[in-house]
This record gives structure tokens, C-alpha cells and sequence, in this order.
């Protein structure tokens, strides 16, 4: 691409080229950089379509849901064992030598 197609493309988009005098140069870098590296492009990609509002909102609900599902997850596991070390404690204090004879044959 040649500096008059630049400014011809720039003319069919009907954008206004800022006063800024680097313009046109950093336009040129940008085009030099994403032509000289694919992988860069779509890793550029990726990450726009990430940061992008209408994809931000659903990937931050999700993250919320995902973060709360293993929370829940966590909690009920956690309840679990809570009743089961309560169960054995309960039936320890009420017959001590039933449980010891219970934990025993477990072990065998």
C-alpha cells in the first residue's frame, strides 16, 4: 500500500485525519507490525473480542456463576464431614467400646 492509497481509503471512510504530524507514520508502523506477525493479530483479536462490553458482561456472569457453583460445591462437601466427625464423636461418647470394636473391624 502506497501513501496515496492511504489517503484515498482514508477519503472513502470519510474520517477526518488528525492535525497530529505522527499520524500517518504511526498508521504505517501498525500496518508493518500486523503484517509482520500473525500470531500477534490473533492474539490481538482474542483479546478485543474479550474486552469488548458486549462480551465483558456474559464472560463476568459466568465467572460469577462458575465461582459460586464451586462455592456451593466447597459448602456441601464441607457439611458433609462436619456431620460425619459430629456422627462419630456422637456415637463414641454414647458407646465407646462398640465404636473402638467398630473402627477396628473397619481397619481389617
Amino acid at each position: 500500500m502506497k501513501n496515496d492509497d492511504l489517503q484515498r481509503r482514508l477519503e472513502e471512510w470519510e474520517i477526518d485525519v488528525p492535525d497530529d504530524p505522527h499520524f500517518r507514520a504511526s498508521v504505517w508502523r501498525e500496518i508493518s507490525i500486523r503484517e509482520k506477525s500473525p500470531t500477534t493479530d490473533w492474539l490481538r483479536e482474542v483479546i478485543d473480542r474479550i474486552a469488548n462490553p458486549r462480551l465483558a458482561a456474559p464472560l463476568a456472569i459466568g465467572a460469577v456463576f462458575a465461582v459460586l457453583a464451586t462455592a456451593s460445591l466447597h459448602g456441601v462437601q464441607s457439611r458433609e464431614k462436619a456431620w460425619e466427625r459430629m456422627a462419630l464423636a456422637y456415637s463414641s461418647s454414647i458407646d465407646p467400646i462398640a465404636h473402638t470394636e467398630h473402627e477396628l473391624a473397619k481397619q481389617r
